[in-house]
């Protein structure tokens, strides 16, 4: 685990700020650095936010927490349009199905068809249920990314 002094020489030395010229900036004597950087002492936190200023990098990063990153979303492929379109298709076919599905089904019912077509109609309903479902879901991680 770097300490906070560890980390101010870190990131003064990437700045190539010699130890003297930044303990001028912060108007601190260079021992009072050197024993920072060294972990004798530690600064106190108007000091860490002077350094952090002086720096021009935050707090967080100073503090050794890890910042949250920018999303980094994988660019989008031809294959991630073509899935989508296709999803976006099938989601918006979907309820036609269902309707259809329901008007098959109410209309063997009232013209007293055979049960087997009021049994094959009301099993495919569950699974145009289930279709539009996962087209949604697949659709919605496509868009998110997930």
């Amino acid at each position: 685990m770097t300490t906070i002094g560890t980390r101010i020489r870190e990131e003064r030395m990437a700045a190539a700020i010699s130890q003297s010229d930044f303990a001028k900036s912060l108007n601190i004597s260079q021992s009072t650095l050197s024993k920072w950087e060294n972990g004798t002492n530690e600064p106190a936190f108007s000091d860490v936010v002077r350094i952090s200023d002086e720096l021009n990098i935050s707090l967080s990063r100073l503090a050794g927490i890890d910042e949250p990153t920018v999303n980094e979303s994988k660019p989008i492929t031809n294959d991630y349009l073509i899935t989508a379109v296709l999803w976006l298709v099938s989601i918006l076919l979907s309820p036609f199905g269902i309707v259809f599905d329901l008007i098959a089904i109410v209309y063997s019912f009232k013209k007293n068809l055979p049960a087997f077509v009021k049994t094959i109609g009301i099993l495919i309903l569950p699974f145009l249920i289930n279709h539009l479902m996962s087209a949604l879901n697949l659709y919605l991680q496509i868009w998110f990314q997930q």
